[in-house]
């Protein structure tokens, strides 16, 4: 690839994208919806459009998201890895056909991870990168909870989250464990990687842990939430995860899930009269189609969007708030905002 001087000497970003979001998608292994959805939200990657608007990338816009996507599978949350990514100066990607140069580069290592694993940096160029907060989750935990579902080994795999249950916050435990390992799954279904039996296996046995985790946590004194996912939408272990660590926080949780119609959200919402109503749905689609009942919604109670079919352009269309970041951030955010308006309880 080539690439031009800057003033300093140092190469700058290519001036000739070649690449559509389909092939950077499967070279990645990053769906085009998730790639779409880390452009708004981190600016990462960065693409040209042509005259017709059809987005083109480079080759450093691959390196960059694959020195994300490893940097995610370590633990750490995509808004703090998307920084990191922009930061490194100069990156290389492997390619079909050799090694593509985006600068003086180091090898991202992206696609070196087993079922979450990253393969460890090698020293030399690279190596002052800025150093990550990380969640102290090893890349061994996951390995092995992967190792046990692949193999329908149901001890083993509890034997993994009970240890991390009893030595990790919950914020760490669902961060640095559960939501990678759970995007892991997903990139290796994307690859054909993983059957549809272990898929099915893994999201029901860790369904079932989260759920445990949420008994009665719609008792109590504190805020209401209601969460629910709109009509159509089947992903909500993110919502799950959102509502163990808004919980963590005092607030009390009326949980709907998956493939809720939109009129019976708002007809919920009127009923129980709650302090917050989160949506989430990873896909856009499903949002847009429930856009006038989260709209009427969000006329009398405090609404929130979030996951990431969420974007800015449609929380501000149907007067929403919305969450970004990883579960954690989204948490504090809500609370943050409900005390501002006197909606949260002492």
């Amino acid at each position: 690839m080539s690439t031009t001087q800057s003033s300093k000497g140092q190469p700058e970003r290519s001036l000739r994208p070649a690449l559509r979001i389909g092939e950077l998608s499967r070279r990645v292994g990053v769906s085009p919806g998730t790639l779409r959805a880390w452009e708004r939200r981190y600016g990462l990657p960065e693409p040209r459009r042509t005259d017709g608007g059809y987005r083109l990338y480079t080759a450093e816009d691959e390196a960059r998201i694959m020195e994300l996507t490893r940097l995610r599978g370590q633990g750490i949350a995509t808004a703090e890895a998307a920084r990191l990514a922009r930061e490194v100066p100069h990156l290389a990607v492997e390619t079909g056909s050799g090694t593509a140069t985006a600068g003086q580069a180091a090898p991202s290592q992206a696609g070196a991870r087993v079922a979450g694993r990253a393969a460890p940096r090698e020293e030399g160029v690279g190596a002052s990168a800025p150093a990550p907060l990380r969640i102290p989750v090893t890349g061994d935990r996951i390995e092995r909870l992967a190792l046990a579902l692949d193999a329908f080994d149901e001890r083993a795999a509890n034997a993994v989250l009970d240890d991390a249950v009893a030595s990790l916050s919950l914020s760490a435990f669902l961060e640095g464990l559960i939501l990678p390992f759970l995007r892991d799954v997903g990139v290796r279904w994307q690859r054909g990687d993983t059957t549809p039996a272990q898929e099915h296996f893994a999201s029901n046995l860790i369904r079932s842990r989260l759920f445990a985790m949420g008994r009665g946590w719609g008792t109590g004194e504190g805020s209401l939430a209601v969460l629910a996912c709109p009509a159509g939408e089947r992903h909500d272990l993110g919502l799950v995860s959102f509502g163990l660590l808004l919980r963590e926080r005092g607030w009390r949780i009326a949980y709907f899930g998956q493939d809720t119609p939109a009129l019976n959200l708002v007809e919920t919402a009127d009923s129980l009269r709650p302090d917050a109503v989160v949506v989430s749905a990873v896909d856009s689609r499903r949002l847009r189609e429930s856009g006038a009942q989260i709209a009427e919604i969000a006329s009398r109670w405090p609404v929130y969007v979030g996951g990431a079919g969420a974007s800015r352009r449609f929380s501000d269309r149907v007067g929403a708030t919305l969450l970004e970041g990883e579960p954690s951030y989204g948490a504090a955010t809500l609370d943050a905002g409900a005390a501002a308006h006197g909606r949260r309880a002492a």
